[in-house]
């Protein structure tokens, strides 16, 4: 009997087991020639394919320009935050941050063969950056290419093989490599770049191969490219003019076509796409850093605004217009943001589309690099430098669809769910906001104040705030959700609001699945093994019946033969309908006849 407990143990642990190991499966918490320039360069790979332009819809303006409203308020020191938002909101003050235009950056200027040229000088790349060229080309193609209405604006297809001069490298730093003498100057792919030597991020590396090429004349040039890094394809172009706005009939046709003429190459204006959003344009002095120092995306769940009294104050617009996206909102403050474009064209007699047409018809590079190189600087001219002051910040509200656009620099964020901050230098894209910093948790004003108020005044003002304690609020205090920290205070001067829309937490969700199926999956397991365990219990207790009837009989292995069959007999206690004595016809052979 100890032995069929012990079975049975060992059976009822295994089961235990089988079931355990199951449920921790199953449950989820257990200006220069390009035959004189000097470059990095990699083997001839494939180029970008050739486009007939980029189709982009231009935002639909949806209001008149509303009056400036309210004044600038000067920044609060007293709240105990100001410190966290001096370190996060460092970023989006631009001027600093980036230093330079951004609709147009022509922020810097240097001298090549004894003139002076602008150029682009930004700190931060500006993402979806297109430039619309009036022959309708992508403007990455190559000057070079063949057909007119193909031209773009990429550095030409020039290699070591058949340039005047041998390309060379400017600065062998950091352990490069020479590339190999069959190498196009433009483009170059991410991968190369880090072959090469370059070991920032793929657009910093860009950046600084960008950089490095120089006019192999004039070697001691502060003069440099721009750049566009495509993230989609992992593509670095190097342009070969820092051009980005030519408007009027001195550039573009003035007979309304686009398409054809001499000046339609340098017809040209910048827009925002979301199409392509993964664009970076940029010049050759990126910071390495900019992933940290600029602001590249917008913020979730946040308005942008000023200390005002230890709370932040949403900021009064410049203008303000409704559109049907973010995307659209993301190209209207591009478009009025810093430019460094008033330039007086007719400080020279140099006629620039006359040297681009000469140029391209006898393939003489120096003509079109002239005249890719304007506007020059001369003395005199009034050339302006934005130092990255403008427009460059937008309040954008997904459920009206008001873009206000902001022209001062905010230093912090009011919590506000379905709002959204954006800069004229990050992604257009609404899924690339990155959430609202939810560790700092700040009193903050949704609305802008108008005027000033008076403890008369029964105009409420709503306040916000992720934490009660911090809530400056003299009614009623609601919770409310937001897609960035879940659950924030605001002030409403309603005892009840109308419910508020629910905001789905999907990870909550995602677990919440997650537990129903694994208790779905683990159901008929479990039922396996009771059904199991209950066979079991059947055929032990038959088992035990069997023992306690058999142990009423007495067995004999050898009264019958070899084969070892067994023979039941009874033993004495087994008669109980008589005595077990033996009767004397049990013993006594009777002889019984045929009667005659």
């Amino acid at each position: 009997m100890t032995g069929e407990r012990t079975k049975r143990s060992n059976i009822l642990g295994k089961y235990a087991f089988l079931a355990l190991s199951l449920l921790c499966l199953l449950l989820p918490s257990c200006e220069a020639d390009s035959s004189t320039a000097g470059a990095y360069y990699r083997r001839q790979g494939a180029s970008r394919p050739a486009a007939k332009g980029r189709t982009v819809t231009k935002p639909i303006r949806g209001s008149v320009e509303t009056p400036r409203r309210g004044r600038t308020r000067s920044t609060a020191t007293s709240d105990h935050d100001s410190g966290e938002w001096d370190r996060y909101m460092a970023k989006f003050d631009i001027a600093h941050s980036h230093g330079a235009g951004i609709y147009v950056d022509l922020g810097g200027d240097a001298t090549v063969s004894g003139k002076s040229y602008r150029m682009p000088t930004g700190k931060c790349p500006v993402m979806g950056k297109v430039l619309l060229l009036g022959n309708g080309a992508d403007f990455l193609n190559p000057i070079t290419t063949v057909d007119p209405q193909d031209r773009g604006l990429a550095f030409p297809e020039t290699t070591a093989k058949d340039s005047k001069t041998q390309l060379t490298r400017r600065t062998p730093t950091r352990g490069r490599r020479q590339a190999p003498d069959e190498a196009s100057i433009s483009p170059v792919t991410a991968a190369d770049l880090k072959r090469w030597g370059y070991n920032g991020d793929d657009v910093a590396n860009c950046a600084e191969y960008a950089n490095n090429i120089v006019p192999l004349a004039e070697q001691n040039t502060k003069y440099r490219y721009p750049f566009v890094y495509d993230a989609k394809d992992e593509m670095c172009y190097v342009l070969y003019t820092p051009i980005q706005y030519n408007q009027g009939t001195r550039y573009c046709d003035n007979d309304g076509s686009k398409d054809k003429g001499d000046s339609s190459m340098l017809c040209m204006t910048p827009i925002k796409s979301e199409v392509d959003a993964k664009l970076y344009y940029g010049s050759a002095f990126v910071d390495r850093k900019w992933k940290d120092n600029c602001p590249m995306a917008p913020v979730r769940d946040a308005i942008f605004g000023k200390w005002s009294n230890g709370s932040c104050v949403a900021m009064a617009p410049a203008f303000q217009e409704y559109t049907d996206s973010m995307e659209e909102c993301a190209s209207i403050v591009f478009e009025n943001s810093a430019a460094d474009l008033d330039i007086d064209k007719k400080a020279d007699n140099f006629n620039e589309v006359t040297a681009l047409t000469d140029g391209l018809t006898t393939v003489d590079l120096t003509k079109v690099a002239k005249a890719l190189f304007t506007p020059l600087v001369n003395a005199g001219t009034s050339a302006k430098k934005s130092g990255g002051v403008g427009m460059n910040w937008a309040n954008y509200d997904s459920r009206t669809g008001l873009c206000r656009v902001l022209d001062s620099a905010p230093n912090c964020l009011v919590i506000n769910a379905g709002s959204f901050a954006l800069t004229a230098l990050s992604s257009p894209l609404e899924k690339d906001a990155v959430n609202y910093p939810c560790n700092i948790k700040t009193n903050g004003y949704v609305e802008p104040r108008t005027r000033s108020y008076s403890r008369g005044d029964d105009e409420f003002e709503v306040t916000t705030s992720l934490s009660k304690d911090n809530l400056k609020c003299s009614m009623y205090v609601h919770k409310k959700k937001s897609a960035s920290c879940g659950t924030y205070y605001y002030c409403s001067p309603f005892e009840a609001d109308e419910p508020e829309e629910k905001s789905f937490d999907w990870k909550r969700i995602a677990k919440y699945a997650a537990a129903f199926l694994a208790a779905a999956l683990l159901l008929p397991c479990l039922l396996w093994v009771f059904r199991c365990l209950w066979r079991t219990k059947q055929d032990d207790d038959d088992a035990c019946d069997y023992d306690r009837l058999m142990s009423k009989y007495e067995y004999s292995e050898t009264a019958h033969g070899p084969a070892g069959r067994r023979e039941q007999q009874l033993t004495s206690d087994a008669y109980i309908w008589g005595e077990a004595v033996a009767r004397p016809s049990d013993v006594t052979p009777v002889h019984i006849s045929k009667a005659k």
